[in-house]
């Protein structure tokens, strides 16, 4: 949903627990934020917290239940349709799309779980590896040919086929971001 000038998502929860008995109990929020390091006029550091999406406060609920609630709080939100049409549905969001944009800003909501797995061996060279976030390989299946640079660069070689590789070198890839491809033979 998007907030309308000066709301919070504080007084967009207290408006909806004010107008719509028990909806708010069955929802969900998701403002991520940043801190972003700014100086002032006399050179000291001062932290704010801004958010990635400005004004854009997410939302899980039951889609039956969205009408009635923007209907009640049309004066502090509303919430993005699919056409400026009458009748037209309330915007989704999937949850592969809303992984992806949480993996994109790495900031999770409250229904992702993450553990960090810790490998007792880094993976091997030879091992065939899905690339699950950290930037533009996302979704790449790749062979582990690499090697890690002193100055924290990694040089990797992707194989294509037997004839073809491609080669570069770039910051590295955290392994929290690759998991190993089982085999399905």
């Amino acid at each position: 949903m998007k907030m309308r000038s000066g709301q919070t998502p504080d007084t967009i929860k207290d408006r909806i627990k004010m107008t719509t008995e028990g909806i708010l109990d069955t929802m969900m929020f998701y403002y991520p934020t940043r801190t972003v390091v700014q100086h002032n006029n006399k050179g000291k550091s001062v932290k704010r917290e801004v958010p990635f999406v400005h004004g854009v406060l997410f939302f899980k609920v039951s889609r039956n239940k969205v009408p009635l609630l923007m209907s009640r709080i049309g004066e502090v939100a509303w919430c993005f349709k699919y056409s400026n049409t009458t009748g037209s549905k309330y915007c989704t969001i999937s949850r592969k799309e809303m992984r992806a944009f949480q993996r994109c800003i790495g900031e999770f909501s409250p229904d992702f779980e993450m553990e960090l797995e810790v490998r007792d061996q880094p993976l091997e060279k030879g091992t065939v590896v899905k690339i699950n976030g950290g930037g533009r390989l996302l979704g790449l299946e790749a062979v582990i040919e690499s090697v890690k640079n002193v100055n924290g660069t990694r040089t990797y070689t992707l194989k294509l086929t037997n004839y073809l590789q491609a080669r570069w070198t770039v910051k590295d890839v955290e392994e929290v971001y690759i998991d190993p491809v089982k085999n399905s033979g």
